[in-house]
């Protein structure tokens, strides 16, 4: 049985007790985890323990854990760092084995006060045979419980599982993949990662049915050949995509006074990624739009790509993204060109790759033959739609949600089982231009086509799929 068997009740809890819940307020602040709990909706039974409350936001407050009707599912520690040995040795006296330290000031800290107290509550937990999430930790969040310890956490029900030692980075990424069409089963911001680090997770996740991709930042790991193991054993069934920072002195400094872990060598991580099959992306934004592809495109065969769009010295600038992504454009074969020519006119279209077509990126009916020959190309693996705002604003404004609404409904009809995705520029300010980028977003997102804020972040999340189709094939035939 794997280690991280026991952690269901701590992830799923059925009942929490809050230490150190505040009295009643008119709103819950970011550090009001009762009130957070109580305004998201949790689900569960809900304990909070204050001895000098009778009553908080309408549930019975108690004295301490000794005084509760039943061992809960998980506590939750939000008291300074001094009083949480006391309460831990509650814990394990009190038989309530899951624990959510939100409180700082232990090992991370650096300092000689810090250090001792981390001692101590490493003793404590592992003596008492304590699961704990923390020190330094928002703790987790789960929309099918509603249950949610910090604000403004999306309430759609997904299948993505975060896994983060930074809680600024658990925020960032629930945030801006909702943006982007992301929905989640449950994220975890596990801190310091006392005796629960991303092994147990990732273990957890990898058996978990509501989950079908993980994403997880790492600073450092206590195990990292069982983390290696946990992640091989993970990505033939569920992609991991991961930022693991550390490359540089000064992120290796910085990590050890966030989290007091330890970076490690990048070469080494360099073939953790190599071998284990784990997709490394460097920022909030590339996890989430990697999460985003892997979840809505089909696998990919091979690093060609095909692009269409408008604009000579862009095209240039698109096959230079490219390249430093790892990508490659074929040129396009003569028979193809010949049956392009068909819908696209010579007058002002130039057939290379990528394939620079004003007509058809203003008129969404010419699109569909377009896209048959491309995808049809057995030299090519995908195909990214390009579109230029500016222009296309000044020519026919409307076409431009047209042309997304055609890609968003039946695009990936004409694309012969390759995946399809499209991205933007635009180098104009003012309403106009936000309210048509905005309408576009929202029609492809809504109809599960990927959009891309940039050229360059197209080309490195392609690059990402089809490199773990590699893997993934790879991995198959061995």
């Amino acid at each position: 049985m794997p280690r991280s068997s026991g952690l269901d009740a701590m992830l799923k809890p059925e009942s929490i007790a809050v230490v150190g819940a505040s009295r009643d307020k008119p709103g819950a602040s970011w550090v009001d985890m009762f009130g957070q709990l109580v305004e998201f909706g949790y689900r569960g039974r809900l304990y909070p323990i204050n001895p000098k409350a009778d009553v908080i936001r309408g549930y019975k407050a108690y004295a301490g854990l000794p005084d509760l009707p039943e061992p809960v599912d998980l506590v939750i520690i939000g008291l300074s760092a001094p009083i949480v040995p006391w309460i831990l040795r509650d814990c394990v006296a009190t038989g309530n084995r899951n624990v959510h330290i939100f409180s700082a000031g232990f090992g991370e800290t650096g300092e000689d006060e810090g250090k001792a107290l981390q001692e101590e509550i490493t003793k404590i937990a592992v003596e008492g045979g304590l699961r704990v999430i923390g020190p330094n930790s928002m703790g987790v969040f789960s929309p099918r419980l509603r249950l949610v310890t910090w604000a403004g956490a999306p309430e759609t029900i997904g299948s993505v599982g975060i896994l983060t030692q930074s809680g600024g980075f658990a925020d960032g990424i629930l945030g801006y993949g909702s943006q982007i069409g992301l929905s989640f089963s449950t994220v975890v911001n596990y801190g310091t990662g006392l005796t629960v680090d991303a092994s147990d997770l990732v273990e957890y996740l990898s058996e978990d049915p509501e989950t079908d991709t993980i994403g997880v930042y790492l600073e450092g790991v206590a195990d990292g050949r069982r983390l290696f193991e946990a992640v091989s054993r993970t990505t033939p069934d569920k992609p991991v995509v991961m930022v693991k920072p550390g490359a540089s002195r000064a992120a290796r400094r910085t990590a050890a006074s966030h989290t007091g872990s330890l970076a490690g060598d990048d070469r080494i991580w360099q073939g953790f990624f190599a071998q284990s099959g784990a997709i490394r992306v460097d920022s909030v934004q590339d996890m989430a739009h990697t999460i985003d592809a892997l979840k809505r495109l089909p696998r990919p065969a091979g690093h060609n790509v095909a692009i269409i769009g408008t604009g000579g010295g862009s095209s240039v600038v698109a096959a230079d993204a490219c390249s430093r992504a790892g990508l490659d454009l074929p040129p396009i074969s003569a028979e193809a060109r010949a049956a392009l020519r068909e819908t696209i006119p010579a007058a002002g279209n130039i057939i290379t790759n990528p394939v620079d077509a004003h007509d058809v990126m203003t008129d969404p009916e010419q699109m569909p033959p377009v896209l048959e020959v491309l995808s049809s190309q057995h030299y090519l693996d995908m195909v990214v739609v390009y579109f230029h705002i500016d222009w296309m604003y000044d020519v026919a404004p409307d076409r431009i949600a047209a042309l997304a609404t055609f890609l968003a409904e039946s695009g990936s009809d004409h694309m012969n089982g390759k995946p399809l995705v499209a991205t933007w520029r635009s180098y104009r300010s003012g309403p106009e231009y936000r309210q048509v980028i905005q309408e576009m977003q929202e029609i492809l997102v809504g109809g599960g086509i990927p959009l891309f804020p940039d050229i360059d972040s197209t080309a490195r999340t392609l690059a990402r799929l089809a490199g773990y189709s590699t893997f993934l094939a790879s991995a198959k035939a061995t």
